[in-house]
């Protein structure tokens, strides 16, 4: 249950791996349906939704399975002392996710939680979302930031592409 909680957070919110780690219970209004945190990297406040799919896998790790501790952070290491988990233990839950799914399982494919805020990032430029909007979501500094992500988003790429029918090429260039 607390790795399903992880990766929906990471899934869902393309939260950066420190947010992750080093989410605190108190965190989690869960009578507003918020979750607040002030980021690792630029301790910038954020105050993001408590989506449904987040809100159980959360209470479900929370209240099944979360040992006992007066650690004030919802992840917990597996084994006593019951700490957070650090970065290293999101990186170990996300090569599980990896594995699990068999992708990425290539030598050389980057595997880290970089992904998730890519394809979050992405999802929402696919659907039209407003870059700013994008980045306030992600919790950039800067607006511009998002832009990195736009290599990536072939919805709007394919529509600035041009046609090659205009430019004959002898068959032989395509046999391989």
């Amino acid at each position: 249950m607390r790795d399903r909680a992880v990766g929906t957070l990471l899934v869902y919110y393309g939260l950066r791996r420190s947010d992750v780690a080093f989410l605190k219970i108190e965190s989690i209004n869960w009578e507003e349906s918020t979750i607040s945190i002030t980021q690792q990297k630029t301790e910038v406040p954020l105050k993001l939704p408590l989506l449904p799919v987040a809100g159980n896998a959360l209470f479900d790790y929370l209240t099944k399975e979360r040992r006992k501790s007066d650690c004030p952070y919802v992840f917990l290491s597996l084994n006593r002392p019951y700490n957070a988990i650090g970065v290293s233990g999101i990186n170990g839950i996300t090569d599980k996710i990896f594995n699990l799914a068999c992708i990425r399982m290539d030598e050389g494919d980057h595997r880290g939680t970089h992904i998730f805020r890519h394809h979050f990032a992405t999802s929402f430029l696919e659907n039209n979302v407003a870059q700013p909007v994008i980045s306030k979501l992600m919790g950039h500094l800067d607006p511009k930031s998002v832009e990195t992500y736009l290599s990536a988003d072939f919805t709007h790429l394919q529509e600035c592409a041009v046609s090659i029918e205009d430019y004959p090429m002898p068959v032989e260039v395509f046999v391989l």
